[in-house]
């Protein structure tokens, strides 16, 4: 079950065709992943494209009883990536300033290791002159879905990490520079236009 991304210039149009027409079912995420999809030559109205909540709805079944060490509590979890210098100043204070409002542990978690999501993180940390903690760069899935059952709150740009603080039944918050499909496609499958903010 995939998010899929508009297809761009750099895309080889050919190796997906070749990919997709060998796969018997291709299960997408959401209508908008499915349109993505389909307007391609090689997909439009296939029978075999379907909808399926996303996966990450299930993930605190996975979860262990253990208690991560080392964390102060109660906490905050914070996720973000493709930021810039001016950006990492202003999240920094943001953080900063949240943390003293709430009383609540800032603790920003690397997550997306495809985009090397630690080192635009470590800009905040940075920013934050010796204010702000981050976990480690190798959490395991289970630390990291441990980490986010026990948090107060979560915020951050990575959808999974959303979703399952959403399933644990904990408040969380999507931070993207830039509209997302993916996004889009949660509430939309959800029937929460409402939640859907610019």
């Amino acid at each position: 079950s995939v998010g899929v991304r508009p297809f761009d210039d750099s895309t080889d149009q050919s190796r997906v065709a070749a990919t997709l027409q060998a796969l018997d079912h291709v299960s997408v995420r959401g209508v908008l992943s499915k349109k993505l999809l389909e307007n391609a030559e090689w997909l439009r109205n296939d029978k075999r494209i379907t909808v399926t909540p996303d996966l990450g709805w299930a993930f605190p079944r996975l979860v262990s009883k253990a208690d991560p060490r080392g964390i102060e509590k109660p906490y905050a979890l914070f996720q973000f990536h493709n930021i810039d210098e001016q950006d990492a100043v202003t999240i920094a204070e943001s953080l900063l300033q949240f943390g003293q409002e709430t009383g609540l542990a800032v603790y920003l978690m690397p997550v997306i290791h495809l985009w090397n999501d630690h080192e635009f993180m470590l800009r905040i940390c940075e920013a934050g002159r010796g204010n702000l903690a981050m976990l480690r760069s190798d959490l395991t899935p289970n630390e990291m879905l441990e980490l986010i059952r026990d948090a107060e709150i979560v915020l951050a740009s990575s959808l999974h990490v959303v979703i399952s603080a959403l399933a644990f039944g904990h408040p969380a918050a999507v931070f993207n520079k830039w509209p997302g499909t993916k996004f889009q496609d949660l509430m939309g499958m959800q029937m929460r236009p409402h939640a859907l903010i610019n």
